[in-house]
Parts: structure tokens; C-alpha cells; sequence
């Protein structure tokens, strides 16, 4: 062994000691200049990125610390606590007003997690829960209605009526359906024509056509019902008396002060001499004085009833039957998820593609249970369940939350070496994040977490999991014997499904995380699931433990087509239409297929490609113009960029302590029109070192002035060489 590889060996073991005594800013330094040895070495960079992770995930921890250890009884200055809550607050308000009930449930939630006992946020949250949710139930009655089946909006307003019978939605789902003709069918139906049974509205009956009242008399019915529609009975019924005096023999009017008599009309004065009434007359006569005025509440829920009765008889005894749904009608479903557009969507641990604006659309007849989970890297895992039936038209909205928004409450198990039993818990201490946990279960936000398990006389590991669920998470962690130590392997956070775990060959797992414990020394492990392609890695497993989180890469099935923008073109593939170039990458799946390009301008072009999995195939718009070519202008010449600014690299370690190191690295640089650098590459680096790294950072430092043509700056690749002189 050389060394370089000693040296190397050497600083990767003290790295991985300062990692477990919790000094992580010294081991990332260690480990920069391991990599000064060795500048391709992968595992290092990994190493680094881990670390940096966890030293994020503290710093994260230290800073909500405050917010999640305050109380309601706490005073709190406007910039920590007061401030921050009434923002939310107006937020809230401003969302409520603008109707986007979505918005103020997410301020309303982060104004509860700063103060969790303040009785007036817990209220409105409430209130938001429940018009979002009368909302969308008033919204699937509406889209019942409008397909033709108004029993299904009659239940619909049931559920509403049951938990808000003042609700605004019900009020505006009941006034559709007090103005629906049973007699209209969709226009995709082939219903036969029926005679329109007479309209029945709320408390309400209209008039025979003999007996049809003047355009004052309707107005008159008009605003009485209008009064009906917004609860206003007793204003309602004071307007149907007047308009009762003024039209006698109307009887639409004479009906409606009928029905507004029994839930408005105030109860008459009692004279001051009663007669003497029996023992039962009096009793039941005790609460005049109640009777007077009723509560808004049960005025309501009458008059709902009534319309709900009304509605009913019409709907279901008066109107002809409805013909039969077919039995494999599909359902049909519009999800609209809110979260980045790298969110990956499994239905039923299948993953599903989103339309261009986002949205996930499905139909079938595939009926029952749809499971989803949306996972998105930065984002809680969502969870959710969406129950479809034949004939159904559903939408939803799904939305990601970014990790640090919920709560998880975390408890521990134990992994004890073989033979030895579970120690009493008051033996073991659990340290979380670098802290010692006051109490278990621990609840935290979500997020990555670094958790320990401490008992005398057993080694233990740090253990860094990504909680990324909300609720219930049970976390095992292990104590080893002086022989063993631990695997630990987590899949990647934005990864749907469960992976299969193997080590020296051996199943050892299934899930998204994997804790083994083995014995010290040289093992293979090997990290599988179905559609995503293998990842193995052979490791030498010492006192320190081994801990990654595993990316496994999709498995190509597909290659790309890529079309020239210029000229502009119609893009068919197959006879299928997919839009106007220019345009990205067209995932295909490999094959041979005919793409047609058309414009006005030019003759179509017909070309056959053949797509080949994980390949991308080039194609251009290479026909004739219809018309006679324009004059070519010949393009004018590119003035290359200079540097204006060039400081020198640093010096590598491992270069400075050799010495006498002389000579060029070469790079290839991208220089930006404003002339930054915008990307660096190493094309020949004959003294390594590190000194092609060094070059490297060196240069990303530089400025340019860019490089024009016809005088204006374009971005351009060019050539530089850095030297280094190291005595």
C-alpha cells in the first residue's frame, strides 16, 4: 500500500471518530483534505454530503427549539410569538375573504403550532374544516345535479344539513336544486320526452296557468322568495301578509303566508284577564313568553327540512324513473396536487404521470379504494384515500406539505445483542439530535433527526433517519457487543414502495429503512425493487458503523426523440398529435415510428425513427420551403472572451508537501454573456494532486469580458490553462 492510500485510510478513520463524538464541523474538514488525495473518490463526497446534512438538521432543531417549547402562559415578544401568530392570522382573514379556504387552513395551522392552546385559533381552524368541507360536498351535489341525478344532490345536501344547517353552501347547493327541471336530461342522454311535473320551491307551490298573477304579483312572489332563500323568514312573512292584503285571491301568496305563519309569525299578546285554563292547558301553555321569537337554528333547520321533503316528493315519487346506470360505467377523477412539479404520485403502489398543468387524471372501472402516496424530496409523504363508484365524476386537491410543518411522535425499541435480554428502560438514555430526550415517545417535526441509544457497557451508533410522516414512528435502534456494529440504509425520500435489503447474499429486510447489525469486517450489500435498477456496495465494516441513504435509479424502458426548433413544426407521431415545436424531449418506448413535421411555409417532411431504450435519437425539419429561398446572410464572426480577473488557485496539501510540482491544467470553460463563469470542466490534469480541483475552483472565480458577435455579448466555450510553480 502506498502512501498516499495510507494517508488516505489514516484521515478517513479520524473522520469517522469526530463523527461520533459529535464534532462534525472538524470530521467535514478531515475529510476535505482526504479528498485532496483522492478528488474522484465518491464515497467521500458522500460522506461530506451526509454529514452536511445532519449538521443542517441540528441547526434546524436549534432554531425552532424556542418555538417548540412555548407555552400559552408564556409572554412573547411581537418578533418571537405575538407578531407571528396575528400575521397568521390576517393571512388567514385575507385568504377567508378571497374564498380560498386551502390558504387560511395553512395559516390558521402555523399560528397553532406557535401557540397550540389558544382556544380562538383552535375555533377558527374548526370553522375552515368545516366550510371546506360543506364546500366541496355542495360542489360533488352540483356536479350531480348537473348530470342528471338529483337524489344524489339531495344526499349530498343531507350530509351537509347534518353537521351545518346554516351552512352557505347548503343554501346555495339547495338553491339549485329548488330551480332544477326534473324534466331535463344531459345532452348526452337519450331520455324520452316527459311531460315537466308542476315546480315545486322550498315552502312554495306555483300557481295554475289559469290563474297565472300580474308582473306585480310576480315580483312581489319573487322577493318574498328571495327572502325564503336567505333564512330572513321573519322579514319574509311581515312581505307575504302585506302582499296577501294587497292581492286576496293570489294563491301562490295565500300559500306561502300559510307555510311563513307556522315558522315566523309572532305569537299574539296575551290579554291581561286569561280565562281559567285546566291543569294540562296551562302546562302546555307555560312557555308563551318562548314561543315569541324562535332561535335562528331551528328556524333554519325547519325550514331545510321542509325544502328537503319538498325536493324528495318531487324528485323521487313525482318524477319518472331514471333509467339504470350500466354496470361498467366508469368513473371519472381530476386530482389537483399542489407541491413541486418533481413530485412523484403512486395509486396503489403504481406510479402515475401528472398532465402538463399538473393535474392527474383517471378514469376506469377499476372500482373501490384508490390508496395514494405523493412523495417529493423536502416534502411530508402524503397519504391519502379516494373511494371511486360506477359513473362517478370526482376531483380533489392534494397538498404537500414541506417537512418541519407536521408532527411526528417518535418512540424507541431496542436491539440487543444475541443472548442478551431487554435491560430495564430506566438503564437506557436516548439522545435526540445531540440532546437528551426529556421524556419517550418524543414528538418532533418532521425532518431528518439524528437518534442514539446509551447504556453502559454496550456500544451504540449515531443513527440519522429522515421522518417524513407525519403521526405514529417507531424507531429501532441497537446495542452492540464490542465484535459488532451497525448497517444502516435508508432509501431516498422522494423513492415510492419499500426496497429489499441484502447483506453477504442474505435477505435481510424489507421497507424503506434497513438497521443491521453484523459482525466487523468485509461484507456486500445489495439494495433491490422492481422497476428501479440495483445498488450494491462492498464496504469494510469497522467500530464506526456504515450509514447511506440509497438512491436507486429508474429503470430506462424508454428513449427520447428530440426535434430541431428551426424551422417551426406541426410534431405528429403515429398520426398522433403531440403540439408545436420547439418543444423538450418526447419519451417513447422503443420502437420504430413515423414522425410527420408540417408548416405552411415549407413542404411536409415524413421520417421513420427508431427509438432505442436509454438512447436519445435527433431528428431536424430538413424539407424544401414552398417559396424561393431567401437571400443567405453570412453570419457574422464571434469575438472570443478575455479575462479580466484572475486570481490564483490555492496550493493542495498533498501538492505543497511533495514539492516541486511544475506544469499546465487544461480546462474548458463557459463563459456567460455577462461574463461570469457559468461551468467549468478538467480536460487534462498531467500533475494531479488535487491541482485540477484547485484550478477548478480557481477559475469559477473568474470574470470574462464576454464574448460578442455583431456586437452583442453570446455565450461561448472556451479554453484556458492554469499554472502551477510549487518549489
Amino acid at each position: 500500500m502506498s502512501a498516499a492510500e495510507d494517508r488516505l485510510n489514516e484521515l478517513l478513520r479520524a473522520a469517522r471518530r469526530q463523527v461520533q463524538s459529535g464534532d462534525r464541523d472538524l470530521a467535514i474538514r478531515t475529510l476535505q483534505k482526504a479528498l485532496d488525495i483522492d478528488p474522484d473518490n465518491e464515497e467521500i463526497r458522500g460522506e461530506i454530503m451526509a454529514i452536511e446534512r445532519e449538521n443542517a438538521a441540528m441547526k434546524a432543531f436549534k432554531r425552532t427549539r424556542s418555538a417548540r417549547s412555548f407555552s400559552p402562559g408564556e409572554k412573547t415578544s411581537a418578533a418571537t410569538g405575538e407578531g407571528f401568530v396575528e400575521e397568521c392570522l390576517r393571512r388567514s382573514a385575507e385568504a377567508s375573504s378571497a374564498g380560498d379556504d386551502i390558504r387560511a387552513l395553512q395559516e390558521l395551522e402555523r399560528a397553532r403550532r406557535q401557540d397550540p392552546e389558544n382556544a380562538d385559533i383552535l375555533k377558527r381552524i374548526k370553522q375552515v374544516k368545516r366550510s371546506i368541507k360543506a364546500n366541496n360536498l355542495a360542489d360533488l351535489g352540483m356536479t350531480r345535479l348537473r348530470g342528471g341525478d338529483p337524489v344524489g344532490a339531495l344526499e349530498q345536501a343531507r350530509k351537509i344539513f347534518e353537521f351545518w344547517p346554516a351552512s352557505p353552501a347548503l343554501a346555495r347547493l339547495t338553491g339549485e336544486m329548488e330551480g332544477f327541471d326534473p324534466s331535463w336530461t344531459p345532452p348526452t342522454a337519450a331520455a324520452a320526452p316527459v311531460q315537466p311535473p308542476e315546480t315545486v320551491q322550498a315552502v312554495m307551490v306555483e300557481a295554475p296557468a289559469a290563474a297565472r298573477p300580474t308582473s306585480r304579483e310576480e315580483a312581489a312572489i319573487a322577493s318574498i322568495r328571495d327572502r325564503i332563500a336567505r333564512s330572513a323568514y321573519a322579514e319574509a312573512y311581515e312581505e307575504a301578509a302585506a302582499a296577501q292584503a294587497a292581492y286576496p285571491s293570489n294563491p301562490v301568496i295565500r300559500e306561502l303566508v300559510d307555510k311563513l305563519r307556522k315558522v315566523a309569525a309572532p305569537e299574539p299578546a296575551r290579554p291581561a284577564q286569561e280565562p281559567r285554563r285546566e291543569r294540562g292547558e296551562a302546562a302546555a301553555a307555560a312557555p308563551a313568553e318562548g314561543r315569541r321569537r324562535f332561535p335562528l337554528v331551528p328556524v333554519a333547520i325547519v325550514g331545510l327540512l321542509a325544502i328537503a321533503a319538498v325536493i324528495l316528493f318531487v324528485f323521487v315519487l313525482r318524477k319518472p324513473p331514471a333509467p339504470a346506470v350500466p354496470a361498467d360505467l366508469p368513473y371519472s377523477a381530476t386530482l389537483v396536487l399542489q407541491g413541486p412539479p418533481e413530485a412523484v404520485v403512486n395509486i396503489d403502489g403504481n406510479a402515475v404521470r401528472r398532465a402538463p398543468d399538473g393535474s392527474i387524471l383517471l378514469t376506469g372501472s377499476d372500482f373501490g379504494t384508490k390508496n395514494i402516496e405523493v412523495r417529493a424530496e423536502g416534502y411530508e409523504v402524503l397519504l391519502a384515500t379516494l373511494e371511486v363508484a360506477r359513473g362517478q365524476v370526482l376531483s380533489d386537491t392534494l397538498v404537500l406539505q414541506p417537512l418541519g410543518t407536521g408532527t411526528a411522535r417518535v418512540a424507541f425499541t431496542l436491539r440487543m445483542p444475541e443472548g442478551e435480554a431487554q435491560p430495564d428502560p430506566q438503564a437506557v438514555s436516548y439522545l435526540v439530535d445531540g440532546q437528551p430526550a426529556a421524556a419517550i415517545p418524543i414528538d418532533l417535526p418532521t425532518g431528518l433527526h439524528v437518534f442514539q441509544a446509551v447504556m453502559d457497557e454496550f456500544n451504540s451508533i449515531p443513527d440519522t433517519v429522515l421522518i417524513d410522516t407525519p403521526g405514529e414512528v417507531g424507531i429501532e435502534l441497537a446495542l452492540l457487543s464490542p465484535e459488532t456494529s451497525q448497517i444502516s440504509l435508508t432509501l431516498a425520500g422522494d423513492i415510492p414502495g419499500s426496497a429489499v435489503f441484502y447483506v453477504d447474499g442474505a435477505q435481510v429486510g424489507t421497507g424503506r429503512r434497513l438497521t443491521h447489525v453484523a459482525q466487523r469486517g468485509d461484507h456486500t450489500l445489495l439494495v433491490t425493487m422492481d422497476g428501479r435498477e440495483n445498488w450494491t456496495r462492498s464496504i469494510a465494516l469497522g467500530a464506526d458503523g456504515f450509514s447511506q441513504t440509497v438512491v436507486l435509479e429508474e429503470t430506462v424502458t424508454t428513449g427520447r426523440l428530440l426535434i430541431g426548433p428551426e424551422p417551426w413544426a406541426e410534431v405528429s407521431i403515429n398520426g398522433t398529435g403531440y403540439g408545436q415545436t420547439p418543444m423538450p424531449p418526447i419519451e417513447l418506448e422503443a420502437g420504430t415510428y413515423t414522425v410527420r413535421l408540417t408548416n405552411p411555409d415549407y413542404e411536409d417532411q415524413e421520417v421513420s425513427v427508431q427509438i432505442v431504450t436509454g438512447q436519445d435519437t435527433s431528428i431536424r425539419y430538413t424539407a424544401p420551403e414552398r417559396q424561393t429561398q431567401p437571400e443567405i446572410i453570412e453570419e457574422q464572426p464571434v469575438i472570443p472572451p478575455f479575462p479580466v480577473s484572475q486570481p490564483a488557485p490555492a496550493v493542495p496539501g498533498l501538492a505543497a508537501q511533495r514539492g516541486d510540482v511544475h506544469g499546465y491544467i487544461t480546462l474548458e470553460v463557459r463563459v456567460g454573456t455577462d461574463g461570469s463563469v457559468t461551468d467549468v470542466q478538467v480536460t487534462n490534469d498531467p500533475l494531479g494532486l488535487g491541482c485540477g480541483q484547485a484550478a477548478a475552483d480557481a477559475v469559477r472565480s473568474w470574470r470574462f469580458n464576454p464574448a460578442t458577435q455583431g456586437g452583442v455579448p453570446v455565450e461561448v466555450t472556451t479554453t484556458v490553462q492554469v499554472r502551477f510553480d510549487v518549489q
